[in-house]
Protein backbone atom coordinates (compact mmCIF):
# COMPACT_ATOMS: atom_id res chain seq x y z
CA UNK A 1 0.00 0.00 0.00
CA UNK A 2 2.51 2.47 0.91
CA UNK A 3 4.37 1.40 -2.39
CA UNK A 4 1.34 2.16 -4.49
CA UNK A 5 0.67 5.77 -2.62
CA UNK A 6 4.75 6.90 -3.46
CA UNK A 7 4.24 5.68 -7.11
CA UNK A 8 1.26 7.89 -6.52
CA UNK A 9 2.39 11.36 -5.09
CA UNK A 10 5.44 10.72 -8.02
CA UNK A 11 3.81 10.70 -11.11
CA UNK A 12 1.42 13.74 -9.43
CA UNK A 13 4.98 15.69 -8.58
CA UNK A 14 6.14 14.80 -12.70
CA UNK A 15 2.63 15.61 -13.85
CA UNK A 16 2.70 18.86 -11.75
CA UNK A 17 6.06 19.79 -13.52
CA UNK A 18 5.19 19.03 -16.74
CA UNK A 19 2.14 21.40 -16.88
CA UNK A 20 4.56 23.81 -15.05
CA UNK A 21 7.43 23.57 -17.36
CA UNK A 22 7.93 26.32 -20.50
CA UNK A 23 9.91 23.96 -22.47
CA UNK A 24 7.64 20.51 -21.78
CA UNK A 25 4.23 21.36 -22.66
CA UNK A 26 1.77 19.09 -23.27
CA UNK A 27 0.44 18.59 -26.95
CA UNK A 28 -3.37 18.53 -25.00
CA UNK A 29 -2.72 22.02 -24.27
CA UNK A 30 -1.28 23.18 -28.09
CA UNK A 31 -5.46 23.96 -29.62
CA UNK A 32 -5.62 24.94 -33.24
CA UNK A 33 -8.59 25.99 -35.32
CA UNK A 34 -9.51 25.07 -39.05
CA UNK A 35 -6.74 25.31 -41.58
CA UNK A 36 -7.48 29.19 -43.29
CA UNK A 37 -6.25 30.56 -46.16
CA UNK A 38 -4.80 34.16 -45.69
CA UNK A 39 -6.62 36.65 -48.07
CA UNK A 40 -4.39 38.36 -50.63
CA UNK A 41 -1.55 36.43 -50.03
CA UNK A 42 -0.13 32.83 -51.11
CA UNK A 43 -0.05 31.30 -47.02
CA UNK A 44 -3.01 29.42 -45.69
CA UNK A 45 -2.30 28.69 -41.90
CA UNK A 46 -4.12 26.91 -39.00
CA UNK A 47 -4.56 29.58 -36.14
CA UNK A 48 -4.84 29.04 -32.73
CA UNK A 49 -8.72 28.18 -30.91
CA UNK A 50 -10.47 31.46 -30.61
CA UNK A 51 -8.47 33.75 -32.68
CA UNK A 52 -10.76 36.12 -34.97
CA UNK A 53 -9.75 36.64 -38.69
CA UNK A 54 -8.98 39.78 -39.17
CA UNK A 55 -8.71 40.66 -43.37
CA UNK A 56 -7.63 43.63 -42.79
CA UNK A 57 -4.28 42.59 -40.97
CA UNK A 58 -3.88 39.68 -42.63
CA UNK A 59 -4.24 37.31 -40.15
CA UNK A 60 -5.66 36.84 -36.52
CA UNK A 61 -6.41 38.41 -33.19
CA UNK A 62 -7.36 37.19 -29.86
CA UNK A 63 -9.26 40.20 -28.51
CA UNK A 64 -9.06 38.84 -24.68
CA UNK A 65 -5.47 38.63 -24.43
CA UNK A 66 -4.03 41.41 -26.67
CA UNK A 67 -2.27 38.22 -28.96
CA UNK A 68 -2.08 38.13 -32.83
CA UNK A 69 -0.49 36.41 -35.96
CA UNK A 70 0.04 38.47 -38.93
CA UNK A 71 0.82 36.82 -42.10
CA UNK A 72 3.23 39.25 -44.53
CA UNK A 73 5.71 38.60 -47.77
CA UNK A 74 8.39 39.61 -49.54
CA UNK A 75 9.10 38.50 -53.13
CA UNK A 76 12.49 39.00 -55.05
CA UNK A 77 14.84 38.28 -51.52
CA UNK A 78 15.41 35.10 -50.18
CA UNK A 79 14.00 33.77 -46.57
CA UNK A 80 17.77 33.05 -45.79
CA UNK A 81 18.70 36.87 -46.54
CA UNK A 82 16.16 38.25 -44.72
CA UNK A 83 16.39 36.33 -41.45
CA UNK A 84 19.81 37.75 -41.64
CA UNK A 85 18.76 40.95 -41.31
CA UNK A 86 17.36 40.71 -37.85
CA UNK A 87 20.24 41.03 -35.67
CA UNK A 88 20.26 42.46 -31.83
CA UNK A 89 22.18 45.32 -33.50
CA UNK A 90 19.24 46.18 -36.08
CA UNK A 91 16.90 46.26 -32.92
CA UNK A 92 18.95 48.59 -30.51
CA UNK A 93 17.28 51.69 -29.33
CA UNK A 94 13.49 50.00 -30.48
CA UNK A 95 12.95 49.09 -27.10
CA UNK A 96 13.39 45.37 -28.25
CA UNK A 97 15.80 42.56 -27.52
CA UNK A 98 16.64 39.38 -29.20
CA UNK A 99 15.70 35.99 -26.88
CA UNK A 100 16.63 32.93 -29.02
CA UNK A 101 16.62 32.54 -32.88
CA UNK A 102 16.42 28.45 -33.67
CA UNK A 103 16.48 26.46 -37.68
CA UNK A 104 13.03 25.16 -37.65
CA UNK A 105 11.26 22.71 -40.24
CA UNK A 106 7.26 23.56 -41.08
CA UNK A 107 4.93 20.88 -40.93
CA UNK A 108 4.82 20.48 -44.82
CA UNK A 109 8.97 19.87 -45.02
CA UNK A 110 9.77 24.01 -45.79
CA UNK A 111 12.97 25.13 -43.98
CA UNK A 112 12.78 28.36 -41.80
CA UNK A 113 14.27 30.33 -38.84
CA UNK A 114 12.06 31.39 -35.55
CA UNK A 115 12.94 34.51 -33.66
CA UNK A 116 11.93 35.48 -30.49
CA UNK A 117 12.18 39.08 -29.41
CA UNK A 118 11.24 41.12 -25.95
CA UNK A 119 9.69 44.35 -26.47
CA UNK A 120 8.69 46.99 -23.52
CA UNK A 121 6.10 49.33 -24.41
CA UNK A 122 5.99 52.20 -22.65
CA UNK A 123 3.18 53.24 -20.51
CA UNK A 124 0.78 55.89 -21.84
CA UNK A 125 -1.35 55.79 -18.62
CA UNK A 126 -1.27 57.41 -14.87
CA UNK A 127 0.32 53.60 -13.99
CA UNK A 128 3.30 54.06 -15.56
CA UNK A 129 4.09 51.01 -15.58
CA UNK A 130 5.54 49.71 -19.09
CA UNK A 131 4.64 46.31 -20.95
CA UNK A 132 6.50 43.45 -21.83
CA UNK A 133 5.82 41.90 -24.79
CA UNK A 134 7.22 38.86 -27.23
CA UNK A 135 7.12 38.77 -30.31
CA UNK A 136 7.71 35.44 -32.70
CA UNK A 137 9.04 36.16 -36.16
CA UNK A 138 9.09 33.06 -38.25
CA UNK A 139 11.06 33.47 -41.50
CA UNK A 140 10.37 30.97 -44.38
CA UNK A 141 10.49 29.71 -48.25
CA UNK A 142 12.68 29.74 -51.31
CA UNK A 143 15.07 31.75 -53.06
CA UNK A 144 12.57 34.12 -54.05
CA UNK A 145 9.75 33.94 -51.98
CA UNK A 146 9.78 34.80 -47.97
CA UNK A 147 6.82 34.59 -45.71
CA UNK A 148 7.43 36.40 -42.81
CA UNK A 149 4.65 35.35 -40.00
CA UNK A 150 4.78 37.43 -36.53
CA UNK A 151 2.85 36.54 -33.54
CA UNK A 152 2.59 38.89 -30.43
CA UNK A 153 1.43 38.38 -27.08
CA UNK A 154 2.18 39.69 -23.61
CA UNK A 155 4.90 38.37 -21.88
CA UNK A 156 2.97 37.35 -18.68
CA UNK A 157 0.81 34.92 -20.73
CA UNK A 158 3.92 33.11 -22.59
CA UNK A 159 3.47 29.41 -20.72
CA UNK A 160 -0.13 29.83 -21.97
CA UNK A 161 0.45 31.25 -25.46
CA UNK A 162 3.96 30.21 -26.65
CA UNK A 163 3.10 26.28 -27.68
CA UNK A 164 -0.15 27.42 -29.49
CA UNK A 165 1.26 30.32 -31.59
CA UNK A 166 4.36 28.26 -32.13
CA UNK A 167 2.61 25.60 -33.70
CA UNK A 168 0.14 27.78 -35.57
CA UNK A 169 3.32 29.12 -37.26
CA UNK A 170 5.00 25.78 -38.09
CA UNK A 171 1.75 25.12 -39.83
CA UNK A 172 1.69 27.81 -42.25
CA UNK A 173 1.84 26.51 -45.96
CA UNK A 174 2.74 28.55 -49.05
CA UNK A 175 0.89 27.92 -51.81
CA UNK A 176 1.19 28.87 -55.88
CA UNK A 177 -2.04 31.51 -56.26
CA UNK A 178 -2.78 34.40 -54.15
CA UNK A 179 -5.63 33.79 -51.79
CA UNK A 180 -7.79 36.01 -53.19
CA UNK A 181 -11.90 35.56 -52.80
CA UNK A 182 -13.53 35.27 -55.79
CA UNK A 183 -16.45 37.66 -56.55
Amino acid sequence: MKLISLTLVLLSLLSFNQLYSQDSIPAAAVKLGARTPVTGTHVSITPPEKFNYSEKLKGFVHPGSAASVIVTEAENISWIQASQSLTQSALNGQNASLLTQEDVVLGNGTTGRLFTLRIILASNDSTKQDIEFERLILFAGDYHYTMIINANYPALLRSVLYPTLKASMLSAEIGSTLNIPAE
